[in-house]
């Protein structure tokens, strides 16, 4: 396959070139390589990547950066640490994540209760992804998970104290070997007995959860995309992130007062942000609208790139 393509394409998610996810970093680049020998143009499609300290990967990841082409990553903290790996003489592009180029209409949010569920008309949607962090590195990972688990239980019971809610969590994982199901479950369990909720159909593809996500009132999210399928729809909200892909798209919105480190989480400061985003609902989700169409086109522009790189391929002399 790759002896007989005419370009190599590596979009491994993010950030999978660097630290966090070192242990599976040779397998992407194992990949690289390989286009490599081959004598195939690289292009890099707009990951997250970074932070780059593990000093002997360094060289390795020095080495093989350079093989490609062209180079994009999809918020600027990634693009930093990509100019401390390689120079400041080194072109890398600043896109946006190729999720942004699509643009993916909400459902009508009355014809879908009225078709599916008459008794939810009229509440107020909060939609919940969330990842079960452990805190690796952490001096008590046990303890620090317990605290997340019941900031995020809190964060619901107060937006019931505020609202008529009804919850829908959504997974993003749902293989046979991660999911995100039980710990959603367990979310769920956590309110109180009144509480009106369902964890959306795990079959549901990225398309579908997204038109869900965009008739919900606002957004609770530890999980990335997800988090970009509320604020591409307008629907505001809290996220708290664990990597910096998500802090990042954040940055790049001027929306980092929504975000919060996991690592570093207070209660008070994310509830009294809830209230400040349910009492600005309307007027934060035209901000959110009228802000993605810029980063809609750093998106686009990942593609342009691509198909830029693959023509050179096609009309070079021999």
């Amino acid at each position: 396959s790759y002896e007989n393509a005419d370009m190599v394409i590596s979009a491994p998610g993010g950030p999978y070139f660097g630290d966090i996810y070192f242990k599976h970093e040779l397998v992407h680049w194992f990949y690289v390589w390989l286009g490599s020998i081959y004598c195939k143009p690289l292009f890099l499609y707009a990951p997250s990547a970074g932070p780059f300290r593990i000093k002997l990967m360094n060289i390795l990841r020095r080495y093989l950066f350079k093989k490609f082409d062209v180079l994009c990553v999809r918020e600027n903290l990634s693009r930093r640490h990509m100019i401390e790996l390689l120079g400041e003489d080194t072109t890398i592009h600043l896109t946006a994540d190729s999720a942004i180029q699509q643009h993916v209409a909400p459902y009508s949010r009355d014809r879908y209760f009225a078709e599916h569920r008459k008794h939810l008309l009229g509440k107020y949607l909060v939609a919940v992804s969330a990842v079960e962090y452990n805190f690796p590195g952490d001096p008590n990972p046990v303890l620090r998970h317990k605290e997340y688990f019941d900031i995020l239980s809190r964060c619901f019971s107060h937006l019931m104290s505020l609202q008529d809610c009804h919850f829908m969590f959504f997974p993003q994982l749902y293989g046979r070997v991660h999911t995100d199901i039980p710990y959603l479950e367990k979310l769920a369990n956590s309110l109180p007995p009144n509480a009106s909720w369902e964890i959306v159909d795990a079959g549901y593809d990225s398309n579908k959860q997204r038109r869900l996500f965009g008739m919900v009132d606002i957004c609770i999210a530890s999980r990335y995309h997800p988090q970009i399928f509320a604020v591409t729809s307008g629907v505001p909200g809290i996220c708290i992130y664990y990597e910096h892909k998500t802090l990042g798209f954040m940055l790049s919105l001027g929306l980092d007062d929504l975000a919060f480190d996991i690592h570093n989480l207070d209660f008070k400061a994310i509830c009294a942000k809830l209230d400040e985003v349910v009492l600005n609902r309307d007027d934060l989700s035209r901000l959110m609208l009228e802000l993605i169409p810029p980063i809609r086109n750093r998106s686009k522009r990942t593609t342009f790139l691509a198909i830029e790189l693959l023509k050179r391929r096609i009309l070079k002399p021999g």
